[in-house]
């Protein structure tokens, strides 16, 4: 065979090169116009398998085999890995929170990055994306997933549940509408979200009025926009705030208690209807009062605006003369978390100070 000639080898280099200055400017547009979602893992049932020998799961897959037991993810967006920890939900503490908050602070800080993945055990979800909410700073989308199946289950619930968190991540559209969960093609405010079943895949979808969205197949539908004002700065720790319970035949024990602990900075009381509580749980409310502690009067209603319609003690009308605080967020687990959050703003504040600022004001 002959060599070939200067003049052809020439040719050759040149076509070679013509192909690839044709091929990569294309891959390299096509891989810098993909949205960047930052992808934070803390485990949860996602991220858990069943050990064959107790046939009970626990945790075993890291961030890597999370992402590559979804197809195509790559092809919705460029991801950024942070792996911050592997817990179970139920463990989950306010310092952990802390941890979360903050790394999603610092990815919605990095102006390439134009959404945030949570992935977070079902349990305690509810919590972490309301604290986020809270706390959230920007427009950014963030999206909080995990599932109810773990990775060994013949239909896990997981790969599904990331595609579509990340998809939704990804969205322009989903700027400004403030933290979701999103599970089983719903995207739920985590205003509103809360767990209403223990085994179910829909365990967050429990009605329309908590629903700004869906996820189906490769497309994001959005229905709603949340009112979003209550915000607070990210503190560097949490007070100390149990929440009590008020039942018919309670005697007021368990928040004497509570108010005995000198950790306790504050306390929610899970009452009655539209703000009322039991006769002996007025008077334990009264002696926390008197030691100048914050507390704070939700209910176990789910909806409905709590007012002092009621007279006598422990009627609302009693417990706001005694300073408590008729709390705007009924669900005493929200109502927690948004007390924490206002005491540490402002630990010394009065309670018609901490009710403004729990309205948003």
């Amino acid at each position: 065979m002959t060599a070939p000639s200067f003049r052809q080898g020439w040719a050759l280099v040149l076509g070679f090169g013509l192909a690839l200055a044709w091929v990569f400017p294309a891959w390299a547009a096509t891989a810098a116009g993909r949205p960047l979602v930052t992808v934070i893992t803390t485990g949860g049932t996602i991220a858990q398998t069943v050990d064959p020998k107790t046939g009970l799961a626990v945790p075993s897959l890291g961030a890597e085999a999370l992402l590559s037991a979804v197809p195509g993810l790559s092809d919705i967006a460029e991801l950024k890995v942070v792996e911050l920890m592997m817990i179970d939900s139920r463990d989950m503490q306010p310092a952990h929170w802390l941890q979360i908050a903050a790394a999603v602070r610092d990815a919605v800080a990095d102006p390439a990055t134009d959404g945030v993945v949570v992935v977070h055990g079902t349990d305690t979800m509810q919590d972490i994306g309301y604290f986020l909410q809270l706390t959230r700073s920007g427009q950014k989308p963030v999206v909080v997933t995990g599932s109810m199946r773990d990775a060994s289950h013949p239909a896990p619930d997981g790969p599904r549940n990331l595609h579509d968190a990340v998809r939704q991540a990804a969205d322009p559209d989903a700027a400004g509408r403030g933290v979701t969960l999103t599970l089983n093609g719903r995207i739920v405010t985590a205003l509103r979200a809360g767990k209403h079943d223990a085994g179910n895949v829909d365990t967050f979808g429990d009605g329309v009025d908590s629903w700004i969205g869906t996820v189906e197949g490769n497309a994001v539908h959005w229905s709603a926009r949340p009112d979003q004002r209550l915000v607070f700065p990210l503190p560097d720790a949490l007070p100390q705030v149990p929440v009590v319970l008020d039942y018919p035949g309670s005697t007021g024990a368990l928040l004497d208690a509570a108010a005995a602990d000198p950790a306790t900075r504050g306390i929610v009381v899970v009452g009655f209807g539209i703000g009322n509580v039991s006769h002996p749980m007025y008077e334990a409310i009264a002696r926390a009062r008197a030691k100048g502690l914050p507390v704070l009067v939700s209910s176990r209603v789910a909806s409905g605006r709590l007012r002092p319609a009621y007279g006598g003690e422990g009627g609302g009308s009693s417990l706001q003369a005694l300073g408590a605080i008729l709390s705007p967020i009924n669900d005493p687990w929200k109502a927690r978390i948004a007390l924490m959050l206002a005491l540490a703003e402002s630990p010394q504040a009065a309670p018609a100070t901490l009710s403004a600022r729990l309205m948003g004001q």
